[in-house]
């Protein structure tokens, strides 16, 4: 009898010590979500709920390069939830958190159909965008499909890759497109770096994008010129969005209302196209044109264009007769900010034009870059001697022959004075600088030589900054 009681006492002390580990088992969760989570518990929900939202990916509509974001900043609802279920619960709930949408396709050329990959991120991205409500979205929709053409191919086999190359492309990001039609009239921001044989497919639903104010469109793997037609068009109605960018396109090929633009990026843009758009757009005040071609027709058939808002234009060309025939054509009063690329070194900076438009414009300009390009002494001081306003004055250019940053600096120094407040606006009188910024590409810092920097130390006429760059 007693070892039996003795084995049933040892029993019941096993199970004793059983139930007392389930019982730590089963507290543990609940201890490590407090200790997760000591500070929110002791908030109110709403509070916690808009501390999350400082997750949500910062504003990829302020940057002009839509890069593929970090997993980090993709991925930061999920990564909120996953800290314990306290925090998970919250996430899910958190509306707002989940309103920034970037989704990454990629598309091999070994398989026409719905690879598993982009299945996995389809199924993401519907989830994703079911969990936003009704809220407005931000939607970044990036990919590559490269085309590769082949120099052994019949013209048979290379009209049978291009639609297999179709196909595929149409299989892989077709149903991302569909979800955005399905949601576009939430839509506040649209991002589409795509081929561009599926901007058509971008067609909206019947609500068509009434809140849409960003809109960015870069074709991905362009290997041929975009067709001269419309490509972006919504059914229902125009869209009016406040800012775009426009990549490789056309200006006939995106069909919105140009009235409400303020923010414009366009590149590969023709000189007629610039100046159209500007015709089209009477509230536009930031304005950057980059890569500008040369027009198919006669420029001179285009007549002038007076606009009164822009303040800021920058205008880059591999030539600079486009960019003389740009300025030749304009009229900007209220420019305040003014930014020219040479993208050939080769390229002489067209000052006699842009002294024209200047005069013209009888703007009150506080900002002048210029990059690259090669320049005229001779030209280029009468130039900034005729703008008494400019505080900021940006020169990047290597040295050329024939050209002389210690000269040109020299120079500017005698004809610099500092002016008084009532002096500017004056045409008769040289220009002060808040910041003059030479930048050059070879030499040391001391390239400009230390005869030149002595001038500037004893000059009274020194600017309040004076800075040098090696790039």
């Amino acid at each position: 009898m007693y070892t039996i009681h003795a084995a049933g006492s040892q029993n019941s002390r096993d199970d004793s010590q059983s139930g007392e580990h389930a019982s730590r088992a089963s507290s543990n969760p609940n201890r490590i979500n407090q200790t997760h989570d000591p500070i929110l518990r002791r908030l109110p929900r709403e509070i916690a709920s808009l501390i999350f939202n400082f997750a949500i990916i910062p504003n990829i509509w302020t940057t002009e390069k839509h890069s593929q974001l970090s997993r980090r900043k993709i991925m930061a609802p999920l990564y909120l939830g996953a800290v314990c279920k306290a925090w998970r619960e919250l996430a899910w709930a958190t509306l707002r958190l989940w309103t920034s949408v970037y989704a990454y396709v990629a598309v091999r050329d070994d398989f026409t159909g719905l690879s598993t990959i982009n299945e996995s991120k389809l199924d993401i991205f519907r989830q994703w965008i079911s969990r936003t409500g009704q809220l407005p979205l931000s939607v970044q929709l990036c990919g590559t499909a490269p085309y590769y053409e082949s120099d052994d191919a019949t013209e048979y086999e290379e009209n049978e890759m291009k639609i297999l190359y179709q196909q595929n492309v149409e299989n892989n990001f077709g149903p991302f497109i569909d979800i955005l039609n399905n949601h576009s009239d939430r839509l506040r921001d649209l991002a589409l770096v795509c081929p561009i044989s599926l901007l058509p497919r971008f067609t909206g639903n019947s609500r068509g994008t009434p809140l849409l104010r960003c809109l960015f469109l870069t074709p991905s793997g362009l290997n041929y010129y975009p067709p001269d037609k419309v490509l972006f068009s919504i059914a229902a109605r125009q869209p009016q969005p406040q800012v775009i960018s426009i990549n490789h396109l056309w200006l006939i090929s995106v069909d919105i209302d140009w009235s409400n633009l303020t923010d414009l990026l366009a590149k590969s843009f023709s000189v007629q196209e610039c100046l159209k758009v500007l015709k089209h757009a009477p509230r536009l005040k930031h304005c950057d044109f980059r890569y500008v071609d040369r027009d198919p027709t006669d420029h001179t058939l285009h007549p002038p264009v007076q606009h009164t808002t822009i303040e800021f234009l920058s205008v880059g060309s591999v030539n600079d007769d486009r960019i003389a025939l740009i300025f030749d054509k304009l009229t900007l009063p209220a420019l305040s900010s003014l930014a020219i690329t040479l993208e050939s070194q080769w390229t002489t900076i067209p000052c006699d034009d842009l002294a024209s438009f200047l005069e013209r414009s009888s703007c009150i300009l506080k900002s002048f870059y210029i990059d690259h390009g090669r320049y005229n002494i001779a030209e280029l001081i009468p130039l900034l001697r005729n703008l008494p306003s400019v505080e900021e004055f940006v020169l990047h250019s290597q040295p050329h022959k024939g050209q002389d940053h210690r000269s040109f600096f020299s120079q500017l120094v005698h004809t610099s004075p500092i002016l008084d407040d009532d002096d500017i606006g004056s045409a008769t009188t040289p220009p002060k600088y808040a910041i003059l910024l030479i930048c050059h590409t070879r030499g040391s810092r001391d390239s400009l030589g230390p005869h030149t920097r002595s001038l500037w130390a004893s000059s009274r006429t020194k600017p309040a900054a004076l800075c040098f760059q090696n790039s």
